[in-house]
């Protein structure tokens, strides 16, 4: 029962945001089909907190339990106010939108639940930040990994989902996984919202819309690249074999680069930047959307931009990656608007000029207390070698879904065109003029292809590069190719709905069969697609253990030998039940010991479970994972030295080489557990003993306390 109010705590708390956004939203969206509801909760989420986070981070305002409450009642009546000044009144299509929103959340809840687990891949490095954040009073907050430095990451993301997990009053183990499943949720119908707007949702055929926004998102959300229904139809139809896959196969197809896709990152459960990014992209777009109906030439378009500004810039503490791509969608509608207006180039320049300094230049300041304190480890921009491998299959894998549909897009407008007999003449323009949201698409469209053309020729220069010159191009290609993926489904999903209209609209002898050829290879496509979700499922999650041979086990389940729905969403409950030592280490510690404190525990290698009690508590120690701290600050001669002193604390007899080391990293508390038995042997307890206090033991484990300094508890 208890887990049960988290879950709905958290929920409800959502629906304060979804309050605060809708009001926030309505200057901009109150003539769209839904008022903005299906973006309006990350807008209420990040209009309530960020601006905490700002005076936070110029030591105005502190982070805690009675400044969220505060700021979410300032908010929630500014966006109360606003409500009623636009006149705004509920529909039944937000009612449908928030009843998929809440089903994703619990149906996702319960997937998650059969491994809550918050422990390999880049989790344990997320659910550190979020319990530093949680601990910290102003910001930047400590880095839990390298005590003595802030967190030198973008780690705002992180902090707008504590801001949630705090005011709903839950734990950071349970508000991690449930985060997951909201930002899944909120990206679906965000994208929903969009596709609505795009094809006149409200207007006629409704259901047909709607069924095609659905589409989308769940393409878009849980969708495959083709690599799954390639590898099918390779294993089944060709080979006659038994079909064999597990669910990351598809992120690495593309020789020396990570190719991951939406659904993945969904099933994989990292809590991380470009994951948080899925439904701000999705919200950037719905405003660039916005943008795109309003005049170049009006105030309205200057004074949107300059709202516009702070939430850009709050994608750059999310995700420094998907700022630029947001930028560069935002130039190139205002370089489409400003070179399609009926003046000189004079008037052209300026007037872009004007509405790209509106978006740029407010947010500039209002970021800087994250840039002071935000160093990339990256060198500058480098150029693709001709010679980088590069093969054909792998790119239309991973693509061709998008492809197949640019194309028959591409044909059907061919076809049109010269029905109506203007192929010789002004089609592009009678595009441009006529079917405004269809050069929309298009400019989606171009952008996600510059995103993926362009890591063929630039990439970023980072840790990558000095470490393997093969993968030199991993980070850039990873980062564009998922925001690239967002993009191009919006997109792309359009452009389905304008090949119907096309052909229903100039309907010639072969129509019906080249439309119904269109419709199975899209069926095809968008079920071999999201069928990638039901494998990545089986493989990742305790649901998979439910069949045996293509059916379920019924027997098992009736004798309640594995949990089918639901077993624990939180995050820790793996180190409760199989790691008894560390977690009454770590509940002592979160009981006892304050914020700043040093707590020296064993260091090993990334993606395991070492760090395990800096990243369950929030306090700092003296190094976390090694490799991660590498590519952060591109230093490793300090990195390994941190590593090679807590060896040295732990093992050496040397008096005076102890207590110098503790005194230069001001170790409050020595953990003597497991890993710290297995690593560091024999250990020196009879020196310990003697500058620390045991102050806390669970059977073989034990905390010692440092005995001649102030405590800072």
């Amino acid at each position: 029962m208890n887990d049960i109010w988290i879950i709905a705590r958290f929920y409800l708390a959502s629906l304060v945001f979804q309050f605060i956004g809708l009001g926030f939203l309505q200057p901009l969206m109150h003539k769209w089909q839904d008022k903005g509801y299906g973006v309006a909760r990350l807008v209420g989420l990040i209009a309530a907190a960020i601006p905490l986070w700002f005076l936070g981070s110029i030591k105005i305002v502190p982070f805690n339990d009675i400044t969220i409450v505060i700021f979410v009642v300032i908010m929630s009546a500014l966006s109360f106010w606003l409500l009623r000044k636009y006149k705004f009144s509920f529909s039944k299509y937000m009612l449908v939108q928030e009843i998929i929103f809440l089903a994703i959340y619990i149906v996702w809840t319960l997937i998650r639940s059969t491994n809550s687990k918050i422990e390999g891949t880049e989790k344990m490095m997320n659910l550190a930040f979020m319990n530093s954040i949680e601990r910290t009073e102003f910001f930047p907050p400590a880095d839990p990994w390298f005590s003595g430095l802030t967190i030198n990451y973008y780690y705002l993301g992180h902090y707008i989902y504590t801001f949630w997990g705090k005011f709903a009053g839950i734990a950071m183990a349970y508000a991690y996984n449930l985060s997951l499943n909201v930002i899944i949720a909120q990206t679906f119908i965000g994208t929903m919202s969009i596709i609505g707007e795009l094809t006149g949702l409200a207007k006629k055929h409704f259901r047909l819309n709607f069924l095609l926004g659905f589409g989308v998102a769940a393409w878009l959300c849980f969708g495959s690249n083709l690599h799954y229904l390639y590898s099918w139809v390779d294993q089944v139809i060709i080979k006659g074999q038994e079909f064999n896959y597990w669910f990351p196969d598809g992120t690495r197809i593309i020789p020396f680069v990570i190719d991951e896709f939406p659904a993945y990152s969904v099933a994989l459960g990292d809590l991380h930047g470009h994951y948080m990014g899925m439904p701000m992209i999705t919200l950037c777009i719905a405003l660039l959307f916005v943008s795109y109906k309003t005049k170049i030439t009006s105030r309205l378009k200057v004074f949107m931009n300059l709202g516009i500004s702070i939430l850009l810039f709050s994608l750059y503490g999310i995700n420094s990656w998907d700022f630029i791509t947001v930028n560069f969608l935002f130039i190139l509608l205002h370089f489409y608007q400003a070179i399609t207006l009926k003046t000189d180039w004079k008037d052209k320049a300026i007037n872009f000029l004007v509405v790209q300094s509106a978006l740029f230049l407010p947010g500039i300041p209002f970021i800087l207390p994250f840039l002071s304190n935000f160093k990339p480890a990256v060198s500058g921009i480098g150029i693709v070698p001709l010679t980088a491998p590069r093969e054909f299959l792998p790119y239309l894998q991973m693509w061709g879904a998008f492809l197949i549909v640019n194309i028959f897009a591409v044909i059907t407008f061919f076809i049109t065109s010269i029905r109506r007999k203007l192929i010789y003449r002004y089609e592009i323009a009678a595009l441009i003029k006529n079917r405004h949201n269809l050069v929309f698409a298009i400019i989606l469209i171009i952008a996600a292809l510059c995103l993926i053309l362009g890591v063929e020729v630039f990439y970023v220069r980072d840790i990558f590069e000095k470490d393997n010159g093969a993968y030199f191009r991993t980070n850039t290609v990873f980062k564009f190719y998922f925001a690239a993926w967002n993009i191009w489904a919006i997109g792309t999903g359009y452009l389905v709905y304008a090949i119907f209209k096309a052909i229903y609209k100039n309907p010639w002898k072969f129509a019906f069969p080249y439309l119904m050829t269109f419709a199975a290879l899209l069926l095809i496509i968008w079920v071999g697609s999201v069928l990638y979700i039901f494998e990545a499922v089986d493989d990742f999650y305790s649901w998979g253990k439910f069949k045996e041979g293509g059916k379920f086990k019924v027997a098992e389940l009736l004798e309640g030998k594995i949990p089918l729905l639901y077993d624990d969403i939180n995050g820790n409950i793996y180190i409760e039940r199989t790691k008894k030592a560390d977690y009454a280490i770590i509940n002592w510690l979160n009981e006892n010991v304050s914020a700043n404190a040093v707590v020296l525990e064993a260091v090993g290698d990334a993606y395991t479970y070492y760090a395990r009690i800096s990243t369950n508590t929030g306090l700092n120690t003296i190094m976390g994972w090694p490799t991660h701290q590498w590519q952060w600050r591109n230093n490793t001669k300090e990195i390994y030295e941190r590593k090679d002193d807590v060896a040295t604390i732990y093992q050496t007899k040397d008096e005076d080489e102890f207590t110098t080391l503790i005194d230069k990293y001001l170790v409050d508390y020595i953990v003597y557990s497991d890993l710290e038995q297995e690593n560091y042997k024999p250990i020196n307890l009879n020196l310990i003993k003697k500058y620390y206090d045991e102050v806390f033991s669970f059977e073989n484990a034990k905390i010692f306390k440092y005995k001649y300094i102030e405590s800072k508890d």
